[in-house]
């Protein structure tokens, strides 16, 4: 028999929760504040100026001296490199919406096109068709003339 939980083991000195019938290790409370239950406290220590690591999100003890300006130019270069990105976008979106553009004009052109061959074609068919209904009328007056002349000719 064995002796432990249903499936996967034990991560050791992890307490683990039950979830929907599964088992499932609970976080450690070394990982960083952003991976913290929300009822736990996001600091610890003395109040004073802190920030978080940017990399590993780690809680950092900051002095008001020459470590904020490490961190106000870490934060200048990345506003920075978000307003590139940000007007790179635009300019993409601006382009794509030139060309957007450029395909309705050509829609609107063969919409334009397709309605004038339509309109010929009416026109070709509606005059055919007077064509063939003269060309019936003829016939029909023709047929008392053939058999007159018939008559006279026997």
């Amino acid at each position: 028999m064995k002796i432990g939980p249903p499936q996967g083991g034990w991560r050791e000195g992890a307490p683990t929760t039950r979830d929907k019938g599964k088992w499932k290790a609970s976080p450690s409370l070394e990982v960083g504040p952003s991976k913290w239950a929300w009822e736990e406290p996001a600091m610890v220590g003395p109040l004073g100026p802190t920030v978080y690591s940017p990399t590993s999100g780690a809680l950092v003890e900051q002095s008001v001296g020459e470590s904020w300006s490490i961190a106000k130019a870490f934060l200048w270069r990345r506003v920075e490199e978000l307003e590139r990105l940000l007007a790179t976008c635009g300019e993409e979106v601006h382009r794509v919406g030139e060309e957007r553009d450029g395909f309705w004009r050509e829609l609107d052109e063969a919409q334009k096109e397709q309605d004038l061959v339509h309109r010929d074609k009416d026109i070709t068919m509606g005059t055919a068709i007077e064509q063939l209904l003269q060309l019936q009328e003829l016939r029909a007056h023709m047929r008392p003339l053939e058999a007159r002349a018939e008559a006279v000719g026997q």
